[in-house]
Protein backbone atom coordinates (compact mmCIF):
# COMPACT_ATOMS: atom_id res chain seq x y z
CA UNK A 1 0.00 0.00 0.00
CA UNK A 2 1.49 3.34 -1.07
CA UNK A 3 0.95 6.67 0.72
CA UNK A 4 -1.97 7.72 -1.49
CA UNK A 5 -3.77 4.43 -0.87
CA UNK A 6 -3.08 4.75 2.84
CA UNK A 7 -4.48 8.28 2.77
CA UNK A 8 -7.67 7.04 1.13
CA UNK A 9 -7.97 4.39 3.83
CA UNK A 10 -7.61 7.02 6.56
CA UNK A 11 -10.11 9.28 4.81
CA UNK A 12 -12.57 6.41 4.80
CA UNK A 13 -12.01 5.78 8.52
CA UNK A 14 -12.40 9.41 9.56
CA UNK A 15 -15.08 10.59 7.13
CA UNK A 16 -17.01 7.32 6.82
CA UNK A 17 -17.03 7.30 3.01
CA UNK A 18 -14.28 5.66 0.99
CA UNK A 19 -15.44 7.42 -2.19
CA UNK A 20 -14.78 10.90 -0.84
CA UNK A 21 -11.30 12.36 -0.64
CA UNK A 22 -12.31 15.66 0.92
CA UNK A 23 -9.35 16.11 3.27
CA UNK A 24 -6.94 17.02 0.48
CA UNK A 25 -9.06 19.93 -0.69
CA UNK A 26 -9.72 21.49 2.72
CA UNK A 27 -6.30 21.71 4.43
CA UNK A 28 -2.88 23.18 3.54
CA UNK A 29 -0.35 21.00 1.70
CA UNK A 30 2.02 20.68 4.68
CA UNK A 31 -0.83 19.57 6.93
CA UNK A 32 -2.03 17.20 4.22
CA UNK A 33 1.39 15.55 4.27
CA UNK A 34 1.02 15.03 8.03
CA UNK A 35 -2.14 13.03 7.39
CA UNK A 36 -0.47 11.14 4.55
CA UNK A 37 2.48 10.22 6.81
CA UNK A 38 0.11 9.07 9.54
CA UNK A 39 -1.92 7.00 7.09
CA UNK A 40 1.22 5.42 5.70
CA UNK A 41 2.31 4.50 9.21
CA UNK A 42 -1.05 2.82 9.74
CA UNK A 43 -0.60 0.70 6.63
CA UNK A 44 2.93 -0.46 7.49
CA UNK A 45 2.58 -1.35 11.19
CA UNK A 46 -0.43 -3.66 11.24
CA UNK A 47 1.69 -6.56 12.50
CA UNK A 48 2.84 -4.75 15.67
CA UNK A 49 1.18 -5.46 19.05
CA UNK A 50 -1.32 -2.66 19.95
CA UNK A 51 0.68 -1.13 22.81
CA UNK A 52 3.91 -1.11 20.82
CA UNK A 53 2.11 0.24 17.77
CA UNK A 54 0.53 3.12 19.73
CA UNK A 55 3.83 4.05 21.41
CA UNK A 56 5.70 3.99 18.08
CA UNK A 57 2.98 6.09 16.45
CA UNK A 58 3.25 8.57 19.31
CA UNK A 59 7.00 8.95 18.79
CA UNK A 60 6.69 9.25 15.02
CA UNK A 61 4.19 12.11 15.41
CA UNK A 62 7.05 14.41 16.43
CA UNK A 63 8.32 14.18 12.84
CA UNK A 64 4.97 15.00 11.21
CA UNK A 65 3.11 18.25 10.69
CA UNK A 66 0.24 18.22 13.19
CA UNK A 67 -1.70 21.47 13.53
CA UNK A 68 -5.16 22.99 13.87
CA UNK A 69 -6.24 21.87 10.38
CA UNK A 70 -5.36 18.17 10.57
CA UNK A 71 -5.05 17.22 14.23
CA UNK A 72 -8.53 15.71 14.48
CA UNK A 73 -7.80 13.30 11.61
CA UNK A 74 -4.33 12.35 12.90
CA UNK A 75 -5.48 11.82 16.48
CA UNK A 76 -8.46 9.73 15.39
CA UNK A 77 -5.91 7.42 13.80
CA UNK A 78 -3.82 7.40 16.98
CA UNK A 79 -6.89 6.61 19.11
CA UNK A 80 -7.80 3.73 16.80
CA UNK A 81 -4.62 1.79 17.65
CA UNK A 82 -4.68 2.27 21.43
CA UNK A 83 -5.42 -0.95 23.36
CA UNK A 84 -8.20 0.81 25.34
CA UNK A 85 -9.51 2.72 22.34
CA UNK A 86 -10.24 6.43 22.16
CA UNK A 87 -10.81 7.04 25.89
CA UNK A 88 -7.64 5.20 26.83
CA UNK A 89 -5.64 7.12 24.23
CA UNK A 90 -6.91 10.50 25.44
CA UNK A 91 -6.25 9.60 29.06
CA UNK A 92 -2.66 8.58 28.29
CA UNK A 93 -2.07 11.73 26.24
CA UNK A 94 -3.49 14.02 28.92
CA UNK A 95 -1.33 12.38 31.59
CA UNK A 96 1.72 13.03 29.38
CA UNK A 97 0.67 16.64 28.81
CA UNK A 98 -0.08 17.28 32.47
CA UNK A 99 3.25 15.77 33.56
CA UNK A 100 5.07 18.00 31.08
CA UNK A 101 3.31 21.13 32.38
CA UNK A 102 4.14 20.19 35.99
CA UNK A 103 7.80 19.72 35.09
CA UNK A 104 8.34 23.42 34.30
CA UNK A 105 9.81 25.66 36.98
CA UNK A 106 8.37 28.97 35.78
CA UNK A 107 4.98 30.24 34.67
CA UNK A 108 6.64 31.71 31.59
CA UNK A 109 7.80 28.23 30.52
CA UNK A 110 4.30 26.84 31.00
CA UNK A 111 2.80 29.69 29.00
CA UNK A 112 5.30 29.11 26.16
CA UNK A 113 4.62 25.37 26.14
CA UNK A 114 0.86 25.89 25.88
CA UNK A 115 1.29 28.51 23.18
CA UNK A 116 3.61 26.26 21.12
CA UNK A 117 1.58 23.07 21.50
CA UNK A 118 -2.04 24.22 21.75
CA UNK A 119 -2.83 23.17 18.17
CA UNK A 120 -0.60 20.08 18.16
CA UNK A 121 -2.52 18.51 21.03
CA UNK A 122 -6.02 16.95 20.78
CA UNK A 123 -8.86 19.43 20.49
CA UNK A 124 -10.43 17.77 23.57
CA UNK A 125 -7.67 19.39 25.64
CA UNK A 126 -8.39 22.91 24.43
CA UNK A 127 -10.60 23.96 27.33
CA UNK A 128 -8.15 22.77 30.01
CA UNK A 129 -5.19 24.31 28.22
CA UNK A 130 -6.99 27.61 27.75
CA UNK A 131 -7.93 27.72 31.44
CA UNK A 132 -4.32 27.02 32.39
CA UNK A 133 -3.09 29.71 29.98
CA UNK A 134 -5.62 32.26 31.18
CA UNK A 135 -4.73 31.55 34.79
CA UNK A 136 -1.09 32.28 34.03
CA UNK A 137 -2.07 35.15 31.74
CA UNK A 138 -4.09 36.72 34.53
CA UNK A 139 -1.08 36.71 36.82
CA UNK A 140 1.17 37.97 34.03
CA UNK A 141 -1.33 40.69 33.11
CA UNK A 142 -1.69 41.72 36.74
CA UNK A 143 2.09 41.93 37.01
CA UNK A 144 2.36 43.88 33.75
CA UNK A 145 -0.44 46.22 34.76
CA UNK A 146 1.30 46.80 38.07
CA UNK A 147 4.68 47.58 36.54
CA UNK A 148 3.68 49.06 33.20
CA UNK A 149 0.25 50.48 33.83
CA UNK A 150 -2.67 50.35 31.43
CA UNK A 151 -1.55 53.46 29.58
CA UNK A 152 1.90 52.02 28.86
CA UNK A 153 0.41 48.71 27.70
CA UNK A 154 -1.80 50.63 25.29
CA UNK A 155 1.29 52.41 23.97
CA UNK A 156 3.02 49.05 23.55
CA UNK A 157 0.02 47.66 21.64
CA UNK A 158 -0.08 50.75 19.42
CA UNK A 159 3.65 50.45 18.69
CA UNK A 160 3.09 46.87 17.53
CA UNK A 161 0.28 48.01 15.23
CA UNK A 162 2.41 50.77 13.73
CA UNK A 163 4.89 48.15 12.55
CA UNK A 164 2.22 46.00 10.87
CA UNK A 165 1.34 46.10 7.19
CA UNK A 166 -2.45 45.75 7.11
CA UNK A 167 -2.89 46.17 3.35
CA UNK A 168 -5.25 43.77 1.55
CA UNK A 169 -7.42 42.89 4.54
CA UNK A 170 -10.30 40.53 3.75
CA UNK A 171 -13.10 42.89 2.59
CA UNK A 172 -15.80 40.35 3.49
CA UNK A 173 -14.90 40.25 7.18
CA UNK A 174 -16.26 42.87 9.54
CA UNK A 175 -14.07 45.52 11.09
CA UNK A 176 -14.79 44.04 14.51
CA UNK A 177 -13.65 40.58 13.37
CA UNK A 178 -10.26 41.94 12.25
CA UNK A 179 -9.95 43.93 15.48
CA UNK A 180 -10.76 40.84 17.54
CA UNK A 181 -8.01 38.90 15.73
CA UNK A 182 -5.46 41.60 16.56
CA UNK A 183 -6.44 41.66 20.23
CA UNK A 184 -6.24 37.87 20.50
CA UNK A 185 -2.85 37.85 18.78
CA UNK A 186 -1.57 40.33 21.38
CA UNK A 187 -3.05 38.33 24.24
CA UNK A 188 -1.46 35.07 23.07
CA UNK A 189 1.93 36.63 22.31
CA UNK A 190 1.84 36.64 18.49
CA UNK A 191 1.80 40.38 17.91
CA UNK A 192 5.30 40.50 16.41
CA UNK A 193 4.50 37.59 14.07
CA UNK A 194 1.03 38.41 12.77
CA UNK A 195 0.69 39.06 9.01
CA UNK A 196 -2.04 39.54 6.41
CA UNK A 197 -2.32 36.57 4.07
CA UNK A 198 -2.12 38.09 0.57
CA UNK A 199 -4.53 35.51 -0.89
CA UNK A 200 -7.29 35.42 1.72
CA UNK A 201 -6.81 38.80 3.41
CA UNK A 202 -7.04 37.11 6.82
CA UNK A 203 -4.68 37.94 9.67
CA UNK A 204 -2.45 34.89 10.25
CA UNK A 205 0.02 33.65 12.85
CA UNK A 206 2.84 31.07 12.55
CA UNK A 207 2.39 27.40 13.33
CA UNK A 208 4.81 24.46 13.19
CA UNK A 209 4.90 24.66 9.37
CA UNK A 210 3.28 27.54 7.53
CA UNK A 211 0.66 29.83 9.03
CA UNK A 212 -2.92 29.68 10.29
CA UNK A 213 -5.72 32.27 10.68
CA UNK A 214 -5.55 34.25 13.91
CA UNK A 215 -9.32 33.81 14.14
CA UNK A 216 -8.87 30.18 15.25
CA UNK A 217 -7.19 31.35 18.47
CA UNK A 218 -9.51 30.81 21.46
CA UNK A 219 -11.50 33.77 22.69
CA UNK A 220 -9.99 35.53 25.69
CA UNK A 221 -11.60 33.76 28.63
CA UNK A 222 -10.60 35.79 31.68
CA UNK A 223 -12.91 38.73 32.42
CA UNK A 224 -10.17 41.18 33.35
CA UNK A 225 -8.12 40.40 30.23
CA UNK A 226 -11.23 40.59 28.05
CA UNK A 227 -12.15 43.96 29.62
CA UNK A 228 -8.67 45.25 28.81
CA UNK A 229 -8.94 43.99 25.21
CA UNK A 230 -12.48 45.33 24.62
CA UNK A 231 -12.10 48.72 26.29
CA UNK A 232 -8.43 49.65 25.86
CA UNK A 233 -7.09 47.76 22.86
CA UNK A 234 -10.07 47.44 20.50
CA UNK A 235 -10.55 51.23 19.99
CA UNK A 236 -6.84 51.54 19.12
CA UNK A 237 -6.96 48.59 16.71
CA UNK A 238 -10.03 50.01 14.96
CA UNK A 239 -8.12 53.15 14.02
CA UNK A 240 -5.46 51.04 12.31
CA UNK A 241 -7.92 48.67 10.61
CA UNK A 242 -10.37 51.28 9.31
CA UNK A 243 -8.35 52.77 6.41
CA UNK A 244 -6.86 49.55 4.91
CA UNK A 245 -10.20 47.74 5.25
CA UNK A 246 -12.03 50.59 3.52
CA UNK A 247 -9.49 50.45 0.69
CA UNK A 248 -9.85 46.65 0.40
CA UNK A 249 -13.61 47.02 0.12
CA UNK A 250 -13.31 49.73 -2.52
CA UNK A 251 -10.88 47.57 -4.50
CA UNK A 252 -13.25 44.60 -4.25
CA UNK A 253 -16.17 46.76 -5.33
CA UNK A 254 -14.21 48.02 -8.36
CA UNK A 255 -13.21 44.48 -9.34
CA UNK A 256 -16.80 43.35 -9.06
CA UNK A 257 -17.95 46.33 -11.09
CA UNK A 258 -15.52 45.45 -13.88
CA UNK A 259 -16.73 41.85 -13.93
CA UNK A 260 -20.40 42.90 -14.08
CA UNK A 261 -19.72 45.41 -16.85
CA UNK A 262 -17.86 42.77 -18.86
CA UNK A 263 -20.65 40.21 -18.41
CA UNK A 264 -23.28 42.81 -19.31
CA UNK A 265 -21.37 43.68 -22.45
CA UNK A 266 -20.33 40.22 -23.66
CA UNK A 267 -22.37 37.70 -21.70
CA UNK A 268 -25.59 38.02 -23.65
CA UNK A 269 -26.42 34.74 -25.34
CA UNK A 270 -23.69 32.83 -23.54
CA UNK A 271 -24.97 32.89 -19.95
CA UNK A 272 -28.00 30.99 -18.63
CA UNK A 273 -31.07 33.24 -18.61
CA UNK A 274 -31.41 33.39 -14.83
CA UNK A 275 -27.72 34.27 -14.43
CA UNK A 276 -27.95 36.93 -17.14
CA UNK A 277 -30.99 38.41 -15.40
CA UNK A 278 -29.02 38.81 -12.17
CA UNK A 279 -26.18 40.42 -14.11
CA UNK A 280 -28.75 42.88 -15.48
CA UNK A 281 -29.92 43.66 -11.95
CA UNK A 282 -26.35 44.09 -10.64
CA UNK A 283 -25.54 46.37 -13.57
CA UNK A 284 -28.67 48.46 -12.93
CA UNK A 285 -27.80 48.87 -9.25
CA UNK A 286 -24.46 50.33 -10.29
CA UNK A 287 -26.16 53.08 -12.33
CA UNK A 288 -27.35 56.48 -11.12
CA UNK A 289 -30.93 55.51 -12.04
CA UNK A 290 -31.37 51.75 -11.46
CA UNK A 291 -35.08 51.74 -12.36
CA UNK A 292 -34.46 53.37 -15.74
CA UNK A 293 -31.65 50.89 -16.42
CA UNK A 294 -33.90 47.90 -15.65
CA UNK A 295 -36.70 49.27 -17.82
CA UNK A 296 -34.23 49.69 -20.69
CA UNK A 297 -33.05 46.09 -20.18
CA UNK A 298 -36.65 44.82 -20.22
CA UNK A 299 -37.25 46.67 -23.48
CA UNK A 300 -34.07 45.22 -25.00
CA UNK A 301 -35.07 41.68 -24.02
CA UNK A 302 -38.54 42.15 -25.48
CA UNK A 303 -37.04 43.45 -28.74
CA UNK A 304 -34.73 40.42 -28.83
CA UNK A 305 -37.86 38.30 -28.81
CA UNK A 306 -39.26 40.30 -31.70
CA UNK A 307 -36.05 39.80 -33.70
CA UNK A 308 -36.28 36.06 -33.00
CA UNK A 309 -39.77 35.96 -34.50
CA UNK A 310 -41.62 35.54 -31.21
CA UNK A 311 -44.00 38.43 -31.91
CA UNK A 312 -46.29 38.77 -34.91
CA UNK A 313 -48.20 41.84 -33.80
CA UNK A 314 -48.23 44.63 -31.23
CA UNK A 315 -50.10 42.47 -28.71
CA UNK A 316 -47.31 39.87 -28.84
CA UNK A 317 -44.72 42.59 -28.30
CA UNK A 318 -46.61 43.79 -25.23
CA UNK A 319 -46.77 40.21 -23.96
CA UNK A 320 -42.99 39.80 -24.38
CA UNK A 321 -42.43 43.05 -22.45
CA UNK A 322 -44.71 41.92 -19.59
CA UNK A 323 -43.05 38.50 -19.50
CA UNK A 324 -39.59 40.03 -19.21
CA UNK A 325 -40.81 42.37 -16.49
CA UNK A 326 -42.21 39.41 -14.52
CA UNK A 327 -38.92 37.55 -14.81
CA UNK A 328 -37.01 40.53 -13.46
CA UNK A 329 -39.51 40.85 -10.60
CA UNK A 330 -39.12 37.14 -9.78
CA UNK A 331 -35.33 37.53 -9.71
CA UNK A 332 -35.66 40.48 -7.34
CA UNK A 333 -37.97 38.49 -5.06
CA UNK A 334 -35.47 35.63 -4.95
CA UNK A 335 -32.75 38.10 -4.03
CA UNK A 336 -34.79 39.43 -1.14
CA UNK A 337 -35.21 35.87 0.12
CA UNK A 338 -31.42 35.45 0.08
CA UNK A 339 -31.17 33.23 -3.00
CA UNK A 340 -29.10 34.49 -5.92
CA UNK A 341 -27.93 32.32 -8.77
Amino acid sequence: MNKNEALNKLTSMVKGNSNENTIESTIPAASQKGISDAAYFLSTTESLPPEQRWAKFRREMDNWTVDYSNRDEVYELLHSVHPQGRDGSLKTLWNETNDTIKSFDSKEDIESYIKDNYYRLPSEFSKNLQEAHDGIGLQTAARDLEFKGRANMCVEFKNHLERLNLDYLNPNKSENAHVRDLCKAYHYGFMDQIKVDPETGNLTIPQSEGRMPASVLPDIGDQMLRFFADNDQAPIAKEFVKIPLTKSREDAKNRNRQIIEELKKNGKGTLPEDVQRNVDIDFALMQSNPVASLLETIKERAMDGVMQGKAGNFKDVARLYVDEQKKIEEALIMRRSGYVR
